[in-house]
């Protein structure tokens, strides 16, 4: 056992040490906000054995229909936190990410991929951005679950045996109750239909057993029931990567989307074989995914990236080119863009677990330290946060969750965060809001937007009790509060600063 390890390593030691350089870019500090609610929800679930059907952690929309369509996740999620703490959990999330990139050089070999091209395109990867998505949301096991399809299914279409084929129906039954990018994963593999009719079978008892979940049919239109909602909301995540067209990275990634699906097509082209045209449809599908939401970005280099190395390597110019370069020189290469992809792992590596400009942290300390009691009005990126610190004793306006916000609630957290006529009704009236947090200083436009509304709050007889660096906390001047406000209260015009 021990004489077949160390065989192993020693074949391997090259790409096992980019390996190890994803895995240290995966170490990501947790700056996103959602990721707590999803924390919050996995302890909901173990503690009371019961999947949450309805909201249950805003006031805005208190048994409004939630779509929990990440429930095994959030469970997995929370138990990693609650036996080894946040490090550990995001420990396993870069480790997850490294596993998912293993199968990547895996599906790389499938099609015959000379290993330092594969490992010349990891090297690039952090060009791509993709590594700060390696974060506890559940979309990292749709990354894992995509490539581990196209594995199995390419690894059925060259051998011929069913067996591959036969864990096709368990991936989408996990899936499924993973994450709503299941319908994606179902969408490859219809299409692998059209390439052979022996996987119909498969396909259908993989569509029948996604319907196994809490939400049965809702998992396949929850795409649609948020997009409009989290648009209304200004959710970036949820545009479409045109809206950056004026970022030189995005200029650099529609040149890379270009040349890559160029390639494709002229490789079919040339080679009018079945396996040349799924290919080009891969890469154009995966290619076109940024399009309708930026947050799909990922999925390109995961799934194009050991495809694009493999036609690459098989090229007879580039045979011909790694023939005329020793072996050593192209490995002493590898070697050298091994160590910079790892030493720029740890340049970047955060000192601090969490983000507490960003996240409200300390705010959160202020607000339980002195008793504060709602109703609390808060932003939208901020709601998963307060959602772990303070719930079940209080809840939020609004938070990550756009779909249970439809209707109303949306309707009235616009109504306030852009000052329409009728805000100061809704937070003295409707609402009847004790205290307001804000965050400011990360986005430009946002922040002028959030100093409005600041401003018209303090004119609605708020007072402001709390300032640092990102947050700022403002408290009704009550008589319940007054003890709060004559020990706390700030001059506005500290912000100018």
């Amino acid at each position: 056992m021990r004489m077949r390890a160390f065989s192993y390593l020693k074949d391997n030691w090259l790409p096992l040490l980019y390996l190890g350089g994803i895995f240290l870019w995966s170490l990501n500090q947790l700056r996103e906000f959602d990721a707590w609610y999803h924390l919050k929800t996995g302890e909901y679930i173990l503690k009371n054995l019961t999947i949450p059907r309805h909201d249950i952690f805003s006031y805005t929309a208190t048994g409004a229909e939630w779509v929990t369509h990440s429930w095994l996740a959030e469970i997995f999620f929370y138990f990693v936190y609650s036996v080894g703490g946040l490090a550990t959990l995001l420990g396993i999330v870069a480790l997850f990410s490294a596993i998912t990139y293993c199968l990547v050089l895996a599906l790389a070999k499938r099609f015959g991929a000379n290993t330092y091209v594969i490992l010349f395109l990891l090297f690039t990867l952090p060009f791509f951005r993709v590594f700060p998505l390696w974060i506890p949301r559940p979309q990292i096991f749709s990354y894992f679950f995509i490539i581990l399809e196209i594995l199995l299914i390419e690894q059925y279409l060259k051998t011929k045996s069913r067996k591959y084929l036969f864990f096709a129906p368990v991936i989408f039954l996990f899936w499924a109750n993973i994450h709503a990018s299941v319908v994606l994963g179902l969408l490859v593999l219809l299409g692998y239909v059209f390439f052979d009719k022996k996987i119909i079978f498969p396909a259908l008892a993989s569509v029948a057993l996604s319907f196994l979940n809490p939400n049965t049919y809702k998992i396949f239109t929850y795409q649609f029931e948020i997009r409009e909602v989290a648009k209304s909301l200004q959710v970036r995540e949820w545009f479409s990567i045109l809206v950056y067209w004026n970022n030189p990275g995005t200029i650099l990634f529609f040149g890379i989307l270009a040349l890559a699906n160029l390639f494709f097509f002229w490789v079919y082209f040339r080679s009018r074989t079945a396996e040349n045209l799924r290919l080009f449809g891969l890469s154009l599908g995966f290619s076109l995914m940024p399009f309708v939401s930026a947050r799909h970005i990922a999925f390109f280099p995961l799934v194009v990236f050991p495809i694009l190395a493999a036609k690459i390597s098989n090229l007879p110019k580039a045979k011909e080119l790694m023939e005329k370069i020793s072996a050593e020189k192209i490995r002493v290469v590898c070697i050298l863009f091994g160590i910079i992809f790892i030493l720029g792992a740890f340049l970047r590596m955060p000192k601090e677990l969490v983000n507490a400009e960003v996240l409200p942290v300390r705010a959160a300390d202020f607000i339980e330290a002195n008793r504060i009691k709602g109703p609390l009005f808060n932003m939208y990126n901020e709601g998963g946060y307060l959602i772990w610190r303070f719930w079940p004793e209080e809840k939020v306006f609004i938070d990550g969750r756009s779909e249970v916000y439809r209707g109303a609630p949306v309707k009235d957290y616009l109504s306030i965060a852009t000052l329409r006529e009728d805000w100061k009704i809704l937070v003295d009236e409707k609402y009847k809001i004790n205290y307001a947090l804000f965050s400011y200083r990360y986005d430009a436009v946002l922040t002028e937007q959030v100093f409005k509304i600041m401003r018209a709050f303090l004119d609605g007889g708020f007072k402001m009790v709390y300032l640092d660096d990102a947050h700022i906390i403002l408290l009704r001047d009550t008589e319940t509060n007054k003890a709060v406000i004559k020990k706390f209260a700030i001059d506005p015009a500290e912000l100018a600063r």
